[in-house]
């Protein structure tokens, strides 16, 4: 399987970041491919259709909508911010389900793309409000969440400020977290 994975934290040595880096690498080490979007590197504007009737999308979003379209699954890990999920992940989401230059109608890059969420936090919940938020969203645009999603709270316990994994304890429950987003 082609398995696009995406953070919603553009924060260096972000935990979510950590946690797609690990899925990456044993993606990789069973055979799939992994692709790992780090969104820092895909700058766009704020969504917005008066910029979009004038420039179209932005290049950022054309490559990145291409690669969702490629990937047979999606990962994505975002932290919460107040009880949500980051803006930057969100922003990135809205100009890639415009339909661009294609026919195809809004957020129609997503329907039926299976999709698996994540999300590591400082704190005692994980990121779990953060987690409905998306799993709700991605609902609405008719992609297919996974049954389960993964939290890790208290991630300082296990992740260090650099990204670097200091307590493998969480590890095998991400792998059946993957295990369950390769199952069809």
């Amino acid at each position: 399987m082609n398995i696009v994975l995406i953070g919603g934290s553009i924060r260096e040595g972000s935990y979510n970041q950590a946690l797609l880096r690990f899925v990456g690498r044993h993606l990789r080490l069973i055979g799939h491919e992994a692709d790992e979007i780090l969104l820092r590197e895909y700058p766009m504007p704020f969504m917005d259709e008066d910029y979009e009737r004038e420039y179209g999308l932005p290049n950022h979003a054309k490559v990145l909508r291409h690669k969702i379209n490629m990937a047979d699954a999606l990962i994505i890990a975002s932290p919460e911010y107040n009880g949500s999920f980051s803006g930057v992940l969100k922003n990135a989401i809205d100009w890639v389900s415009r339909p661009g230059d294609t026919d195809d109608p809004p957020a129609a890059i997503f329907k039926d793309k299976k999709v698996g969420f994540m999300s590591a936090s400082p704190g005692g919940y994980g990121g779990q409000r953060g987690l409905a938020q998306i799993r709700y969203l991605f609902e609405a645009i008719h992609a297919a969440p996974i049954q389960e999603d993964f939290s890790l709270a208290n991630a300082y316990q296990f992740i260090d400020g650099e990204g670097n994994w200091i307590d493998e304890q969480p590890l095998k429950e991400i792998e059946q977290f993957v295990k369950q987003l390769l199952q069809d």
